[in-house]
């Protein structure tokens, strides 16, 4: 049963792919993995040449990210995504930062993994793409990403995984609110799918 938002706040079109990407991981997976984390984009002044790697982010971003995974695991990685950009003119802010979230194979992805570095990670191969996909150095990605806790949902055996549903439905809200959104810019993605609740 899908919760109700504010229209005014949240933007509907965006809820509903909320619902939708989670139904279609769920269709996948009998256990899904939901990962959230907050990209900010370091100053680029508009002369410097790296500004194109900048409007391009996503684009790259994922790209760079299954090229990393696939590197990690030995194989191509399958998961789902949800992005949106947000611009807060109002604080201050120079330059824009994305909100991410990855659905994955909760079977084979439990957790960011290890933040002393030591062996590959999730997070590791996060960090890394931001670095491939501005250009940047790895030091600079490790202050520019903030990572959120995660939720599993398991529904293996018929379970009643409604509580972890609803957790993540919640913990993916935010990405649609209307505020700090930029009109006139594509401020939102995700990957495709069919499946409805």
């Amino acid at each position: 049963m899908q919760q109700c938002y504010s229209v005014e706040d949240y933007n509907p079109s965006h809820i509903q792919d909320i619902y939708n990407t989670l139904n279609h991981s769920l269709a996948k997976y009998k256990r899904v993995t939901l990962f959230r984390f907050d990209v900010h984009i370091p100053f680029v002044d508009l002369d410097d040449p790296r500004i194109y790697r900048v409007t391009q982010f996503t684009k790259a971003f994922l790209g760079s990210l299954n090229a990393k995974l696939k590197s990690m695991t030995g194989k191509t990685v399958d998961f789902n995504y949800i992005w949106c950009k947000e611009h807060n003119v109002t604080s201050g802010a120079s330059m824009q930062h994305y909100h991410f979230a990855l659905l994955m194979d909760g079977n084979h992805f439990r957790s960011w993994g290890n933040y002393n570095y030591q062996g590959s990670s999730l997070k590791r191969c996060i960090e890394e793409a931001w670095a491939s996909a501005l250009d940047y150095p790895i030091e600079d990605c490790k202050r520019g990403i903030q990572f959120a806790s995660t939720v599993t949902i398991d529904s293996y055996a018929n379970r009643d995984c409604t509580e972890k549903y609803n957790e993540a439905v919640k913990m993916l809200s935010y990405l649609a609110k209307r505020y700090s959104k930029i009109q006139g810019q594509r401020c939102w993605g995700k990957s495709a799918q069919n499946h409805n609740r």
